[in-house]
């Protein structure tokens, strides 16, 4: 099997397509039917070697074929057992539940035990919050490793640092939690994250870490189910593009679908002016440290994944053009009610509630979503709310531009009370009417 290690997977044969195996099948075929060995030099041997590359084109055809009609017609079960019955590593392995991610900013003041001459200064850091899903406790958890440069003389050092947690509870219920009341888009300071740093200068000197806190950047994002039947075929028919052209449309698409730590990526279907691919994402960490006006003394696990993947996958004459993801700022304020029969109002609204964070997570740093307000209401009406009406200027149905996404500070939720609709007629005077 021919190794695709960008993808982490492996091609695979439905027949055989290997020319010098199918010079012993022939080899074999002729001493079956001569009853003796036959040798490269005989001249049946040579003559059946004459029609070699006919077969071997015949039966590469066949492959591709073969490939094409189970892709094209199988669903994600389907291509499950295909997958169980031949000899795939890795092209059509189903992607596993992925936990949340929580998108943190950790700052420290870093001190060197004297001052001495520029070097590099090795920073680790780890950080934990213990969260709630759906009744089962989580532990959100993440490392990250920096290489600092402080300048000669510099002796103490205040830095800010993205780091990156990770549920141990997979699955989309983990998305949307501790998501932040009111217009907020700055850096959100949590106690319940706790952190420990060290640092160590060049020739292993020490240094001390100090003043350590941590802010989150809003609500969790990116926990993902096992992948759908729809989700997984979607995928394999990008691979079976991305595999036959590398450096197409569907190869970047299919690199950067496994990034995790990112909240969302957009490729364009074309190039740019200058022949550039253009690509844009959307960093949690870095757009709360941009419109909190801290300063990242560092990129962060998150970017430096989509650039080795990127750059991993570019060919000897691509370029690509990065930019972070644009902001769409349209404010969706909905407001919603109770039916009047409602006697469990704390559970019905938490309900309700938690639907709605399970939209905003899906469609809020998603670049190029579609806004809908009638799904917007109908998730509510589907969690048992009524009276649900949406208060703002945005359109009723808006694609997103593909570079484009909205924050989860643009999606305000508002419990309006108990509906006053009765489900039964009150009656009242009036005149009788008679045959």
């Amino acid at each position: 099997m021919a190794s695709i290690p960008r993808f982490d997977a492996n091609d695979f044969y439905l027949v055989e397509t290997d020319p010098l195996a199918l010079r012993e099948q022939l080899r074999d075929a002729l001493a079956a039917v001569l009853g003796r060995e036959v040798l490269d030099s005989d001249p049946h041997m040579v003559l059946a070697s004459a029609f070699l590359p006919f077969m071997a084109q015949g039966q590469a055809s066949a492959d591709a074929a073969a490939k094409a009609t189970l892709r094209a017609f199988a669903i994600g079960a389907d291509l499950d057992r295909i997958a169980d019955s031949t000899c795939v590593v890795g092209y059509l392995d189903r992607r596993p539940p992925l936990g949340a991610v929580m998108a943190c900013i950790l700052t420290v003041t870093v001190t060197r035990t004297e001052i001495l001459d520029a070097e590099q200064i090795a920073v680790s850091c780890h950080a934990e919050r213990p969260v709630e899903i759906d009744g089962e406790n989580a532990t959100f958890a993440g490392d990250a490793d920096f290489l600092l440069e402080f300048a000669a003389g510099t002796q103490t050092k205040t830095l800010n640092l993205p780091i990156y947690l990770v549920s141990d509870v997979t699955g989309e219920k983990g998305n949307g939690l501790l998501w932040p009341s009111g217009n907020v888009h700055t850096p959100i300071a949590d106690d319940e994250i706790t952190a420990t740093v060290t640092a160590t200068g060049s020739s292993s000197r020490a240094c001390t870490c100090v003043d350590i806190s941590v802010a989150r950047c809003g609500s969790t994002y990116n926990g993902a189910d096992a992948e759908s039947d729809d989700a997984f075929a979607l995928r394999v028919a990008w691979q079976a593009k991305a595999l036959r052209v590398p450096g197409s449309f569907e190869y970047f698409k299919l690199a950067l679908s496994g990034l995790h730590e990112i909240a969302s990526t957009y490729v364009a279907p074309r190039v740019d002016s200058q022949g550039r691919i253009v690509m844009a994402y959307a960093d949690k960490a870095a757009w709360y440290a941009y419109y909190g006006s801290v300063t990242l003394d560092a990129r962060g696990s998150a970017y430096d994944a989509f650039v080795e993947t990127v750059r991993d996958s570019l060919l000897a004459e691509q370029r690509v053009m990065s930019y972070a993801a644009k902001e769409y700022a349209e404010t969706y304020s909905v407001y919603y009610k109770l039916p009047s029969a409602t006697t469990d109002i704390a559970s019905a609204r938490a309900k309700a509630e938690s639907a709605w964070r399970l939209y905003v997570a899906a469609h809020s740093w998603h670049c190029g979503v579609v806004l809908s307000q009638p799904e917007m209401c109908a998730v509510l009406t589907d969690a048992g709310a009524t009276n649900v009406r949406i208060t703002t200027l945005a359109p009723n149905y808006k694609p997103l531009p593909a570079d484009t996404m909205i924050t989860d500070r643009f999606f305000g939720l508002y419990y309006d009370g108990l509906s006053t609709d009765t489900a039964t007629a009150t009656g009242g005077n009036g005149e009788e009417i008679v045959p």
